[in-house]
């Protein structure tokens, strides 16, 4: 703790008197010494020093004569010196600051907008909860169970506890149910869920690491699958600079002295032409995933188009391409022509006040932003406002390094981080739209019947078995390289995954709803293991169904997951163990082939009928355009379009079947024991 706060304190010189203050007490004509390691604490000139070099990528030599400037925030990394202050900017102690510990990045934002629908959802069952205690209270519905105590006159505290002390031990009790029920869901969701995510978060970025990428944060690599726009600083040259070169050596060759042969020669071109090929590709990789490119340059224009225009962003005859000056960027904003910024991917002459207000005029637009700088120390202030900060690992000041998301050895790890940042966040989709639906379904089912009859098919620690399996399947998924060049735009939770998560819950609930009260003859604990059954392979499905798996690329990622298919059947395998040898304690009963059968159809079917959407919808797309295409022949080469067609003939017909189908269940179990 004490060395902390010494690096956070410099030797200055007032009135005459050196002594030892705070950065933030710095002010206006202090006299500061300064050696190495030392954090310049404010804006300065250099008054007398030796060999003073700084982290800056450019100017780093500091003298009286060529470059007496010295920059608040950057690392005297050689030499020292005393330096004069110059008036301090309100921003310099906003450089001097790192990111707030609870600060939450924009994908930790958008993880807990359904956390906090699982608080509100949780929150309105408490009241029902004690809107149920309070009318069994007021209407003296006590009588009605043996178990309770009887009221007879006034109601005493100790009365009043005896009651809830029954109703919370009752294990068939109403209240219990839906109390144990609430506990699953709160533990399973609120807690369950943000370790699996955390977890998963944690394997994308190890994953990154292996292209150069360093993620400074948990959340680093799921936020760039937001980003929809990308500023790059191409300061001093696309990532590299004119430089002198003393000697030059290829291998253990010395070539310096202009003894080079032309193909040696060659090879040396080739090499240098490579830190811009890659560069154009890695440009092309972010265009064609829908992410805006654009450069932002302190130097003059003319110097940064013929940049753009080698890596194809910038089109001086096209009419989808600007290139502007800050201060004509800032003329065109306050005109309110909003929407020629988009078109701009070009500007010149911009200081790091213009970067970081070119930044926040974006993000009003909508837009996520992304930000690759910090080539100095003034570049501390847009890293930190945008979405993500991005700097070069060899090219940066270490304030810079400190206030970004991400640091990385090589510009091609651009596309990576973007490739999985957009797969973790599709995959975190995926798996908060199961946890939803399981809860809602399985909440909603105990519930009604609870209210109806008393008893609820799916108990608490049901509920808590069916949280776990999903915990244990969503692993894997989220963790799987699924092919997507979708931004990741908007909530989290889509319009689309909300009337999945409808249609899902709509036809568990109706269907083992419809099977608990209408029972078609079963047995009670029959009924009742059928239910919890069909309800966790319905979850099972369920995950098939969100992942698309009827598409052929995500069935051949699927196929070469060999840890999903491993937990799969590992799931699986206890599914059947719970229900077959677990009724000492989950009062379970036995099921035969025909019911474990029955389970798997009605778990089955939504994603049959989707397939066979799928099948329908493609035809009729085909079809569509073979029409608007006739005369050349279209229809006659209509692409067959790949579908899973497992089980769909079969199941096509089967959802308004379902009746009988329980009535084949039901005849099977009055038939006597010798004739099964």
């Amino acid at each position: 703790m004490l060395k902390n706060i010494r690096k956070l304190e410099v030797n200055v010189v007032r009135s005459g008197n050196p002594r030892r203050i705070a950065i933030s007490d710095v002010v206006e004509g202090d006299v500061v010494h300064l050696k190495k390691d030392d954090r310049i604490p404010a804006d300065g000139l250099f008054v007398k020093g030796e060999n003073l070099v700084v982290d800056e990528v450019f100017n780093s030599k500091i003298d009286r004569d060529q470059n007496p400037f010295l920059v608040s925030g950057s690392k005297v990394v050689d030499g020292h010196c005393t330096m004069l202050v110059t008036p301090v900017a309100v921003d310099n102690n906003t450089a001097m600051s790192s990111h707030y510990p609870d600060e939450k990045t924009l994908l930790q934002a958008r993880i807990a907008e359904p956390n906090g629908y699982n608080e509100m959802f949780a929150l309105c069952v408490t009241l029902l909860i004690a809107l149920v205690l309070l009318i069994r209270l007021l209407c003296g519905k006590h009588n009605s169970s043996k178990d309770s105590p009887e009221l007879k006159g006034n109601v005493s505290v100790g009365m009043m506890m005896k009651i809830f002390e029954k109703i919370s031990l009752k294990s068939q009790g109403k209240i219990w149910v839906l109390t144990s029920a609430l506990s699953a869901m709160v533990i399973g969701i609120q807690n369950g869920m943000p370790v699996v995510i955390t977890v998963s978060l944690n394997c994308w970025n190890k994953k990154v690491q292996r292209y150069g990428a360093e993620p400074r944060n948990l959340s680093a690599c799921g936020t760039m699958g937001h980003v929809t726009d990308i500023c790059i600083d191409a300061t001093g040259g696309l990532m590299c600079n004119q430089v002198e070169v003393n000697k030059f050596f290829l291998g253990e060759k010395d070539i310096g002295n202009g003894a080079m042969d032309s193909e040696t020669s060659q090879v040396v071109v080739e090499a240098l032409h490579q830190c811009l090929e890659e560069i154009t590709s890695v440009v092309k990789n972010l265009i064609s995933a829908g992410v805006g490119v654009k450069l932002i340059s302190e130097d003059d224009l003319s110097a940064v188009t013929p940049i753009a225009f080698e890596i194809e962003i910038f089109d001086p005859a096209g009419s989808n391409h600007a290139a502007l000056k800050a201060e004509e960027i800032r003329e065109l904003i306050s005109s309110g022509r909003m929407e020629k910024l988009d078109l701009v991917t070009v500007v010149g002459s911009c200081l790091p006040e213009d970067k970081l207000w070119i930044i926040q005029q974006l993000q009003k637009e909508g837009h996520i932003v992304a930000f690759f700088g910090g080539l100095t120390t003034r570049d501390t202030l847009p890293l930190k406002e945008a979405d993500v900060g991005i700097t070069a690992r060899r090219r940066s000041t270490e304030l810079a390094r400190e206030s970004s998301d991400i640091t990385v050895k090589y510009f091609g790890s651009l596309s990576h981080i973007l490739k999985f940042g957009r797969c973790s966040y599709h995959n975190i989709q995926k798996f908060i739209q199961l946890q939803l639906t399981a809860c809602i379904s399985g909440f909603t089912i105990a519930l009604v019947t609870t209210m109806v009859s008393g008893a609820s098919p799916i108990t608490g620690i049901e509920m808590f078995w069916v949280n776990w399996v999903m915990y244990l399947m969503g692993s894997p998924v989220l963790l799987m390289e699924l092919k997507t060049q979708k931004p990741a735009k908007g909530s989290l939770l889509t319009k689309a995954m909300w009337g999945n998560i409808a249609a899902q819950v709509i036809y568990q609930v109706s269907v083992l709803l419809i099977f608990q009260f209408k029972g078609f003859g079963t047995i009670d604990d029959v009924r009742k293991t059928m239910i919890f059954n069909m309800f966790c392979l319905c979850q099972i499905f369920n995950q098939f169904n969100a992942m698309d798996i009827v598409k052929k690329d995500v069935l051949k990622v699927v196929v070469r997951s060999y840890w999903f298919l491993v937990t799969l059947a590992a799931v699986m395998t206890m599914q059947v163990l719970v229900i077959e040898y677990s009724g000492v304690v989950t009062s379970f009963v036995r099921l035969n082939a025909v019911q474990w059968a029955s389970c798997c159809i009605v778990a089955a079917l939504p994603l049959a009928l989707k397939s066979l959407g799928d099948v329908f919808k493609t035809w009729y797309s085909l079809v569509s355009r073979s029409a608007d295409h006739s005369n050349d022949g279209f229809s006659n080469r209509m692409p067959r379009p790949y579908v899973s067609h497992f089980g769909v003939p079969f199941f096509m017909f089967l959802f308004p079947t379902l009746p009988g189908l329980f009535a084949i269940v039901n005849q099977y179990e009055n038939l006597p024991e010798a004739c099964r």
